[in-house]
């Protein structure tokens, strides 16, 4: 009786995606050439053998470029915040800033923090030696659509696998993603619990959503049950 997409799906998340670095050619290693390009810039005392390096484009306090390297890790965790629907990461490590026409400002060594827009994923990485994996509570899928035209959505990430900043390089919207919408029970728990409820007390919704659907089962066969009630008289 009940359509088995009725209820609200617990363990994917879609969330807006901003290309930031979408004016480079990252799939063809323009980024990793640009890598290159300011770490032999930097001084001879500040370059080691082996040196795990990652690029960020994030233009900010006048500086474009943000090379963080001498990074002791095996990847880099992307925390999911779900009071503001943001995504954040810090690494640890030497930090050299870059001008927009690739001038070295400065550099120090201490904690790169990133934190994206409210309600959105913002791709800066233009080079990365580290892999990425999601940290997000509660749920198993993460599928991206564009920040600009929700009608275009990405292929899906999971919170279990490793991935390449390359992965993150998303142009073309993918026809095997099947995008999760609304029905109308859990837009009506929506606007009864508001839509600001942490991911990880998703299942409030669903609560409320079976709580309505048997709210709505009870009025359909009420008028049944008083017809029987009256018959037996």
């Amino acid at each position: 009786m009940i359509p088995k997409n009725v209820f609200a799906s617990g363990s994917d998340l879609y969330s807006p995606y901003y290309n930031k670095v979408e004016n480079f050619d990252i799939i063809s290693g323009e980024g990793e050439s640009l890598k290159n390009f300011l770490y032999d810039k930097l001084p001879e005392e500040y370059k080691k053998e082996s040196d795990s390096c990652i690029l960020i484009y994030n233009p900010s306090l006048g500086y474009d470029y943000h090379l963080i390297c001498d990074i002791s890790r095996d990847y880099i965790d992307l925390n999911y915040n779900s009071t503001n629907s943001n995504f954040s990461f810090s690494l640890k490590g030497s930090h050299y800033r870059f001008t927009s026409d690739y001038t070295l400002s400065s550099s120090v060594y201490t904690f790169y923090i990133f934190v994206s827009s409210k309600n959105s994923f913002e791709n800066v990485f233009l080079y990365s030696d580290l892999s990425f994996k999601f940290d997000i509570n509660a749920v198993s899928n993460l599928f991206f659509y564009d920040l600009n035209d929700s009608s275009k959505v990405y292929d899906h990430f999971n919170t279990t696998d490793l991935y390449t900043y390359k992965d993150f390089y998303l142009t073309e919207s993918s026809d095997d993603v099947v995008v999760f919408q609304d029905n109308d029970f859990h837009s009506i728990s929506k606007l009864i619990l508001g839509d600001s409820i942490p991911e990880e007390f998703s299942f409030v919704y669903t609560i409320s959503d079976y709580l309505l659907c048997l709210l709505l089962v009870g009025i359909l066969i009420s008028p049944i049950a008083i017809i029987i009630k009256i018959m037996r008289w």
